[in-house]
């Protein structure tokens, strides 16, 4: 006579003669594929987090801010790749910002060539003269093109003139390093 195996709730709520309980164990292939699917769910939930904070974070950068009138405040932007051992492009080769009248805020728009340190200072001089702009304990965001930060500065700071950007990098102990100087000409229009 064949033997035929009854099955009961407790068969299917996973309960073992040992006494262990889990569902799991009722489909023991199932529990491989169930526990990659929750790690691919974590991540995927927080890679949606990191990209909505970087999406609010640009836009909040990205928005001008108005006069009292409410006319939206003219821009001009530098884009300026700097890091370690970067200079200016080739020989006479001198980046040309254009400042139009008008204009109340130059951002410089800074990628790092590299990223060796947690915190930077960016120094901007006038060639010849005194510095104009000294912003510190910039900390790089993540864009497509590389490490970058901003600095918006008042437009009024700047005249007609050959500037150099110094860029350094702070240490552990407070110090900074030099890591790169790079020129640019301002032309008012």
């Amino acid at each position: 006579m064949s033997r035929v195996k009854q099955t009961t709730a407790r068969d299917l709520a996973g309960e073992t003669q040992s006494g262990s309980r889990g569902w799991l164990n009722a489909w023991p292939g199932l529990r491989p594929w169930l526990a990659v699917a929750g790690a691919v769910a974590i991540i995927v939930a927080g890679l949606a987090a990191w990209t909505v904070l970087q999406s609010t974070r640009r836009l909040s950068e990205g928005q001008q801010t108005e006069r009292s009138t409410g006319s939206p405040t003219a821009l001009v932007t530098l884009w300026m790749t700097v890091g370690a051992g970067h200079r200016s492009p080739g020989a006479g080769a001198t980046t040309t910002l254009e400042i139009p009248a008008g204009t109340d805020t130059v951002r410089l728009a800074l990628t790092l060539h590299e990223r060796d340190y947690g915190r930077y200072r960016v120094i901007v001089r006038a060639i010849g003269g005194d510095e104009i702009v000294q912003r510190g304990d910039l900390r790089p965001s993540f864009e497509p093109s590389g490490p970058a930060f901003t600095i918006d500065v008042p437009a009024a700071v700047f005249a007609s003139g050959d500037y150099a950007l110094a860029l350094q990098g702070a240490t552990g102990t407070g110090e900074f390093d030099d890591l790169s100087q790079s020129q640019f000409r301002v032309v008012e229009r």
